[in-house]
């Protein structure tokens, strides 16, 4: 028998007191009565459950829940000041062939697991749900403490944490939070360990440790919490594996020298509320290692959709033998306050639009930063060495040496150079695929030529299908370039803008909308360029402009085909609108009533690709060549409410418009047009938004 068996015995006997010198040897003179012993609850039953409610515990005590069966309602525990520095124990009995115990609560504002205000405490082995019909702040484990000092020793051990309808952007909420408030007395938690836990299906964040007690009011850090820096010590995040979550699976914050460690986050993260699947805040000396992150993806223009985010407040942050696979993109570097990074050793593969993100690109705090022997592959076209989209986001003060850097796929270009005169060095790297010649990130020397060349770019998606891309004979003017009109062809390369600018059809390509809008728009604008990004095709129906839509006919995936191209231009200057002409492959009588829905998902998530929620979107009514059928009725009628359901969209009528002989397409007259009154609908948006 051990020596703590004995002493328990001891206690157990009655024995008035207990002088212990070694294991075999004690004697009782003069002692005080012993405190009474530490207690063990097994909980077997619903009414075990409901009365182990109502208890206060005291150190070192065992909860334990039988294996195997369900309990209902939320476990808000509290604890006595006896025995303050042992650890109570929440767990499990029972046979291991039987699953691990079922705790199931609809508990909103608390976790399922409560605990305010005091440490020492471990929870294994559980399983917990905090589920409702309908979202709201909610937690599965919940601990936090407010202007109540200094607690530690937290153990989160083999728990299974899921089904929790938080509130699906707010980070205070999720499947593990640890989190302190208020801002008058230093609080803290010390000695934490999250450790092979798995959490999934989660409205809110997978994991997130934070307090406010940040910085001191003379720390380089920046923020609202410059009310004393009390870091959180000892933080361990091992072994959890994390899907399934709409923002963020793991948060680190406030805290020095955590360990975050063998991870799997990935797949489906920031499903909802674009989020990095990883990152730390305000920490010292964090290091991440060995972890995986994967399956976060969305539109180009998402700001917060990579693996790994070195966010800001931080300093001496170590990312190494990190694994990040099919994200927006690998890393996020922010600009605003971070020192000492470094990123080395990692390995990213198949990121969809690029490898490297700076955040805040108007903030220029963050120094002796190192990216280094890292290996960064994709197979996808049109990346981006550095993720360049909705602002200019520039490397700074920043050092690239010995890293791999393949675009299996070729045509990648910078996106945004890593520049001496910003302060980066990038010295002794490897690049495969990159487009050299287009080294500022930008296609095609056009871009760069003649006295035009340092006037704004401002971008135009041409989307739909045949009348948009044009099937009118072309004449000498359409031949007739106008020098501040360029297109992006179909090898990605920014040209001066001559018809026909779409390639969908190559045998019966001919005049659209698209330049006569352009040189109408650069006409009243001597100040700008316009670039077309021509991406319509023949014969699409709506459904083929969705994520993973296949046109048959042309063997093109309309809306993916579309955001590479827009993200390729986006580098090169804003975009200002989008121009849609499609519908008659919708008029049928199946198709049809199922129009108005897809039109108003596909202006969303447009919109969402440009990162801009009022993109003007102009829409063009289909030709009036022949009667019209009660399905082609019903389309015309979605494309002319579309004001009513969107600001900063138009309707242009086709009144007048004639045909090339097939009562289909629009001849090149009639097309000119038509550009013209998408021209006049642009212009009538910017007045109108400006008075």
């Amino acid at each position: 028998m051990n020596c703590q068996s004995i002493i328990r015995a001891v206690a157990i006997a009655g024995l008035a007191g207990l002088c212990v010198s070694s294991c075999s040897q004690f004697t009782g003179a003069g002692i005080a009565p012993a405190a009474e012993s530490a207690k063990t609850y097994n909980i077997s039953t619903q009414s075990d459950y409901d009365a182990a409610k109502s208890r206060i515990y005291d150190g070192g005590d065992e909860i334990l829940f039988a294996r195997g069966q369900n309990f209902e309602g939320a476990f808000s525990l509290s604890r006595s000041g006896i025995r303050p520095d042992s650890v109570i124990r929440i767990a499990d009995f029972g046979s291991a062939d039987k699953p691990r115990p079922v705790i199931r609560a609809d508990a909103e504002g608390m976790g399922v697991i409560d605990i305010r205000d005091s440490g020492g405490w471990t929870i294994e082995n559980l399983e917990l749900i905090n589920q409702s019909a309908t979202r709201s702040e909610r937690m599965g484990i919940h601990v936090t403490a407010t202007d109540s000092g200094f607690h530690k020793d937290f153990i989160v051990r083999n728990c299974l944490v899921h089904d929790i309808t938080g509130e699906p952007g707010n980070k205070d909420n999720g499947g593990i939070i640890f989190r302190i408030f208020g801002r008058a007395v230093p609080t803290k938690f010390d000695n934490i360990l999250l450790e092979d836990n798995e959490i999934h299906d989660i409205s809110g964040v997978g994991i997130r440790i934070k307090s406010p007690w940040e910085a001191d009011a003379s720390d380089p850090r920046q923020g609202r919490n410059e009310i004393g820096r009390y870091a959180f010590q000892d933080v361990v995040v091992r072994g959890n594996r994390v899907s399934n979550i709409t923002k963020n699976a793991i948060i680190v914050a406030s805290s020095d020298a955590p360990l975050v460690e063998y991870n799997v986050m990935g797949p489906n993260i920031s499903t909802e509320v674009p989020g990095n699947s990883f990152f730390n805040f305000a920490t010292d000396d964090a290091l991440v290692q060995y972890n995986e992150a994967f399956g976060n993806t969305g539109p180009a223009g998402d700001p917060d959709r990579g693996g790994f985010d070195a966010d800001w407040n931080a300093r001496n942050t170590v990312f190494r033998y990190n694994y990040s696979h099919d994200n927006n993109f690998a890393f996020a570097i922010m600009r605003r306050y971070h020192d000492g990074l470094r990123i080395h050793n990692n390995y990213s593969e198949n990121e969809r639009y690029g490898f490297i993100y700076y955040g805040f690109p108007s903030e220029n705090r963050i120094s002796n930063i190192e990216v280094s022997n890292n290996t960064f592959y994709s197979m996808h076209p049109d990346m981006q060495l550095f993720v360049n989209v909705g602002r200019e986001r520039n490397p700074i003060n920043t050092s690239f040496t010995d890293n791999i850097f393949m675009f299996a796929a070729g045509g990648a270009t910078w996106g945004a150079e890593p520049t001496a005169a910003l302060g980066n060095t990038f010295e002794n790297n490897l690049v495969f695929g990159l487009d050299k010649a287009n080294d500022t990130g930008s296609s095609g020397d056009a871009l760069r030529a003649g006295s035009d060349a340092s006037k704004p770019l401002h971008i135009f998606l041409l989307a739909g299908q045949s009348n948009m891309a044009g099937r009118g004979e072309v004449g000498e003017i359409d031949r007739t370039p106008h020098p501040r009109v360029l297109s992006l062809n179909a090898n990605n390369e920014w040209v001066v803008a001559t018809e026909p600018v779409h390639f969908d059809k190559p045998k019966v390509r001919g005049v659209g909308p698209g330049l006569a809008f352009a040189k109408e728009i650069a006409d009243r604008n001597p100040d700008i360029r316009v670039g077309l990004v021509p991406t319509a095709v023949g014969g699409s129906a709506i459904a083929s402009w969705t994520p993973g839509g296949y046109h048959e006919k042309t063997g093109l995936y309309p809306w993916d085909d579309a955001v590479r191209r827009l993200r390729v231009a986006m580098p090169a200057g804003e975009i200002k609108a989008v121009l849609w002409h499609q519908g008659e492959s919708d008029s049928s009588p199946e198709r049809a009533p199922l129009y108005e829905n897809s039109l108003h998902d596909l202006i969303r998530r447009f919109r969402n690709l440009a990162g801009d929620e009022q993109l003007p979107f102009i829409v063009g009514q289909l030709g009036q060549f022949k009667d019209w059928s009660e399905g082609r009725q019903l389309v015309n009628a979605v494309h002319e409410n579309i004001p009513t359901h969107f600001d900063r969209t138009r309707f242009i009528s086709s009144d007048g418009l004639t045909h090339i002989g097939d009562k289909t397409h629009f001849d090149a007259t009639s097309a000119r047009e038509l550009g013209r009154r998408y021209a006049q609908a642009y212009a009538d948006i910017l007045l109108t938004t400006t008075e």
